[in-house]
């Protein structure tokens, strides 16, 4: 066994490292800037949390996930580590404040890039020893990335300002053209580049075709018969995922609830916390649900509508089967899903008579104490205003004109990806190699239970499928859980009055 197995058992109990992850680590521990691509649910944050333990100095992780960041915390924790805290909007200024005079106890800041905007926590976090500057999501740095966050395009002034410490940057789907602007902003042109195929050999691929609209709840319920364990439908919209979850529970799917971006944070929190425990087994929701679930044995993702892109498509299949078990990804497509998809996307993005009151109102608007309830689309607007540079003695009618030139072009990307999406589903080649090829990459082939193109059915899949407990199981409180978990209730320790 060598050194760094023997760190790998030792701190995280595992025998082995996943695909990738030890080329990952070494390169880092060599002190190279490092750009991964490793698939969504092959461990990426062993990647920087095993030289974390490793090198001298503090670790410092950008995530854009709120969710996900808390989630990685409050497991960091469980299992003993409590060098480990966040920054973020969920955090109180109390909290915050100890957070930021503890600094040189932490080995672990996860931190958003929001807060990193603050001139006060940056130059707080700079006078620390910085071991790894972690941007996690990387792809949202990039504006040709399918998740583009404005506030990533500062991350690397930030890595300047800490004082360009060895940088690792993680995403899970990039093109080369989003590789290429990953590495450019973060200022790490000697990075290395470590890309691995983003196909996952142990999930099918099923895409159906449905005639009609409405035929589509009739095959999902025939389908979700069938199916055992814990899975995820995505839908398009809010108003869909409540209605057919409503409709699931009404056929009998106890344990199902719903899932939106639209939701009370800690509502959000509580399903997710339930589904990550057993007591719901089944989540109607939207895309903004699944990034801060670490679900071992996910055992099937459906589509019910189809995603707005190839990267937001294998973002999301990817989080069944983290436990290498066979799992399933099955969509549902009918003609016309790319119009309402298309819809989805241009509501998005501002028109040009939102522009103009923006640029007439900007001023009132960037006051907090304004009032004015800011949008998800005048936040786009802002953002945009931000990050494209002003022209001296530019005039209100040619700054409109510029951010709708913009706007316009992120629209067009957007729409490009769709299609692009709409000819995967309609092509008669093998998924997988098609998936390959849209990030650039060589298909490695031979998969058993590859596509349906390939003849793989959904009959012959779910005979396949591991074993798991079944989903109409009712959640009846935590004597009822203990129980079932260690045996008898007899077996449970009962204090008598």
């Amino acid at each position: 066994m060598g050194r760094l197995e023997e760190h790998l058992v030792r701190l995280f109990g595992f025998s082995t490292f996943r695909r990738g992850q030890k080329e990952v680590v070494e390169s880092v521990l060599a002190g190279n800037d490092t750009l991964a691509m490793l698939p969504t649910g092959t461990g990426k944050t062993l990647c920087f949390q095993l030289p974390g333990y490793l090198l001298d100095g503090l670790v410092v992780i950008v995530s854009p996930l709120l969710s996900l960041m808390q989630d990685q915390v409050e497991q960091m924790k469980a299992k003993g580590e409590k060098r480990v805290a966040a920054l973020n909007s969920f955090v109180d200024k109390e909290e915050r404040e100890m957070v930021l005079r503890s600094l040189h106890l932490l080995k672990f800041i996860y931190v958003s890039p929001e807060m990193l905007q603050s001139r006060f926590v940056l130059q707080k976090i700079s006078q620390q020893k910085i071991a790894l500057f972690v941007v996690d999501e990387a792809h949202c740095i990039s504006q040709w990335g399918y998740d583009f966050r404005p506030t990533y395009l500062r991350l690397g002034t930030i890595r300047e300002a800490l004082g360009n410490p060895v940088t690792l940057a993680l995403t899970a789907t990039a093109t080369k053209e989003v590789q290429e602007d990953i590495v450019s902003n973060l200022s790490i042109p000697e990075a290395n580049v470590m890309v691995y195929e983003v196909n996952r050999e142990n999930i099918g691929i099923l895409v159906e075709k449905v005639e009609e609209q409405g035929d589509k709840r009739e095959r999902l319920y025939t389908y979700l018969s069938a199916l055992k364990g814990a899975g995820i439908i995505y839908v398009s919209s809010r108003k869909l995922a409540q209605s057919l979850c409503s409709d699931l529970l009404n056929e009998g799917y106890q344990n199902a609830a719903f899932y939106h971006g639209g939701m009370d944070t800690n509502d959000r929190i509580l399903i997710q916390q339930q589904f990550a425990g057993g007591q719901l087994n089944l989540i109607v929701a939207t895309n903004a649900f699944g990034m801060g679930i670490n679900l071992e044995n996910l055992r099937f993702v459906i589509h019910y509508n189809m995603p707005s892109s190839m990267e937001s498509y294998v973002q999301e299949i990817g989080r069944a089967g983290r436990d290498g078990l066979l799992s399933m990804a099955l969509l549902f497509y009918s003609d016309g899903d790319e119009r309402v998809s298309a819809k989805m996307i241009e509501k998005d993005y501002p028109e040009p008579a939102e522009i103009e009151w923006y640029l007439a109102n900007r001023d009132t608007i960037l006051d907090a104490n304004s009032g004015v309830i800011v949008d998800e689309r005048i936040e786009r607007l802002r953002e945009a205003d931000r990050i494209l540079p002003k022209a001296d003695g530019e005039r209100l009618v040619e700054r409109k004109e510029r951010l709708a030139a913009y706007f316009e072009t992120r629209l067009k990307d957007k729409l490009h990806k769709l299609w692009r999406f709409r000819e995967w589903i309609h092509t008669a080649r093998c998924r997988r190699e098609s998936i390959a090829v849209y990030f650039d990459q060589a298909p490695s082939g031979g998969w058993d239970m590859c596509c349906d193109n390939c003849g793989l059915s959904f009959e012959e899949l779910v005979q396949k499928l591991p074993q798991e407990i079944n989903r109409d199981r009712h959640y009846q409180g935590w004597k009822a859980e203990l129980a079932r978990l260690f045996g008898e209730e007899g077996n449970i320790i009962k204090h008598e009055k």
